[in-house]
């Protein structure tokens, strides 16, 4: 009877030191940490992606408003400043022009009186006595001429200090404007460059997985839009028989070997035990028309594999543990009661 329990224990013990899981990719959901609408779509579901490749074009309305806004400002502030510097360069030709035609008119008359006088001057120069108290003479011609000489160096100088006071104004007013330009153009530089990142690039080589948007769609802020797969499974997700639940602890190291090529194995490390028992899937039960409960295991494996994406796979954990399992571990497994047989069972009052 104890050999033939302890075959059983050995032959059961065996074949429960594996259970089933599947390989798959960890999934990586692509969002946006601000609400965009989606512009074009660039991959399709499955689609092969190298990274750096363009996956969607989304804007943001309330980037776009702001660019539409400063752009207007900027043009407001180009307008006003050249419409003030065009009314001053009007207001300085104005100077110019006025003054100019006083200057203009002072010279001739200053012409004229300087020919009248030396007309004078050409009369009485054969005459010694009227030419010698002429020299101590100063005739009203010759005040008038030094009157207008005075007036037209007042008035140059007049023209002069009005242009360069409206010149100083001018650069004044280009400044602000200048200043006023070159703050809207780093603001609009910002929100470009936002814009610009708003587009979504593949961040690793890879699959695409699931589209969760649409062309045209609104999509609020850190809402999936599309999830990627690298192109090797990076994880196996399988189920622990509850009553083998206590083998299989974190940083474990698991063989895990496809079911349909026995020969392509790998080895897995647990990083991730459930933290309630549930029922296995059908597909990863070891009798499918048996339901049986278990615990979720995760465990992470290679890059480097020749495993598919969702392929069965066996997990064996025959040398992830030195724990053994006692005839009552075995009995509880299968349902029965646990007896001890080398001592009779004590008898209670």
């Amino acid at each position: 009877m104890l050999c033939l329990l302890g075959y059983m224990a050995l032959t059961l013990q065996s074949e429960s030191a594996f259970f089933y899981g599947f390989a798959e990719n960890k999934q990586t959901e692509i969002s946006h940490n601000r609400s965009v609408l989606v512009s074009k779509i660039h991959v399709k579901n499955g689609q092969e992606i190298k990274k750096g490749d363009i996956l969607l074009e989304v804007f943001d309305e309330e980037i776009d408003l702001r660019i539409e806004e400063l752009e207007i400002e900027k043009s407001t502030v180009v307008v006003n400043s050249q419409s003030k510097i065009i009314e001053i360069r009007n207001k300085i030709s104005q100077i110019q022009t006025s003054r100019n035609a006083n200057i203009a008119e002072l010279k001739s008359d200053i012409l004229e009186l300087e020919k009248e006088i030396a007309l004078n001057k050409s009369l009485y120069e054969g005459l010694k006595t009227i030419q010698k108290n002429h020299e101590n003479y100063r005739s009203p011609e010759n005040v008038k001429l030094a009157y207008l000489k005075e007036s037209l160096l007042n008035m140059e100088q007049t023209l002069e200090r009005e242009v360069n006071e409206q010149k100083q104004y001018l650069t004044r007013i280009r400044k602000p404007g200048q200043l006023k330009s070159k703050s809207i153009d780093a603001e609009l530089e910002h929100f470009k460059m936002r814009e610009e990142h708003l587009s979504i690039y593949a961040p690793f080589d890879g699959l695409v997985g699931t589209i969760s948007c649409k062309e045209g769609e609104n999509i609020s802020s850190y809402s999936s839009l599309l999830d990627l797969y690298k192109h090797n499974p990076t994880q196996v997700k399988g189920f622990v028989h509850e009553s083998m639940i206590l083998e299989v602890a974190v940083g474990d190291e698991l063989e895990v070997a496809s079911t349909l090529h026995p020969d392509i194995k790998v080895v897995g490390q647990v990083i991730g035990l459930g933290s309630r028992i549930v029922e296995i899937p059908e597909r990863l039960r070891k009798m499918a028309d048996f339901k049986t409960y278990g615990r979720e295991v995760v465990i992470e494996i290679p890059a480097d594999n020749r495993f598919l994406q969702k392929e069965k796979v066996l997990l064996n954990i025959s040398n992830a543990s030195s724990k053994k399992r006692s005839f009552g571990g075995l009995f509880s497994s299968m349902g029965g009661e646990t007896r001890d047989f080398a001592k009779p069972k004590a008898k209670t009052d």
